[in-house]
C-alpha cells in the first residue's frame, strides 16, 4: 500500500463511508492534502486519527446521535 490514500481507501481502513471521510477532512478532524480537486491522505495521519478515535477524542456529535437514536 502506498503512503498516500484516496478517500475510498481510507474509508475501508476506518470502516466509514467515503463521504464521511471527506466530511471529517473538511471539518479538520482528519488531516489531508489537496492535489488539484482531489483529497489525499497520508497513512500516518490515518493511523493517528484511528488512535485518537480509539482514545475517545472523536466522539459522535450529540445532535447527530440524537437523530440516529430517534
Amino acid at each position: 500500500m502506498s503512503g498516500l490514500l484516496s478517500p475510498s481507501e481510507v474509508a475501508r481502513l476506518v470502516n466509514l463511508h467515503p463521504n464521511s471521510v471527506r466530511r471529517l477532512a473538511a471539518e479538520g478532524k482528519l488531516r489531508c492534502q489537496r492535489v488539484g480537486w482531489a483529497r489525499v491522505f497520508e497513512l500516518h495521519d490515518v493511523q493517528q486519527f484511528l488512535e485518537e478515535r480509539r482514545r475517545g477524542r472523536h466522539r459522535p456529535d450529540a445532535k447527530r446521535l440524537a437523530r440516529v437514536r430517534g
